[in-house]
């Protein structure tokens, strides 16, 4: 896990945080919406408007159809 990891941890809202830390944990799998629901605590609607914002800025990639991974960049 790369050094940048941490600090974009730390300067992330609660629910964002939460969400990369287990695509983190996940890593170099991409793990489904499902499965994140479950593991993050969020509800679909929310759970998704954090993969966005997180998409946006380039944390995570969306590798198929409902399945979502932390970015290969994190870890450079």
């Amino acid at each position: 896990m790369g050094a940048g990891d941490w600090n974009w941890l730390a300067r992330l809202p609660a629910g964002e945080q939460a969400v990369l830390e287990n695509l983190i944990n996940a890593w170099p799998n991409a793990i489904t919406r499902e499965s994140l629901e479950e593991s993050a605590g969020y509800k679909r609607s929310t759970r998704d408007a954090y993969i966005q914002r997180l998409k946006t800025r380039r944390l995570v990639e969306v590798t198929g159809p409902g399945e979502v991974k932390a970015s290969d960049i994190l870890f450079d």
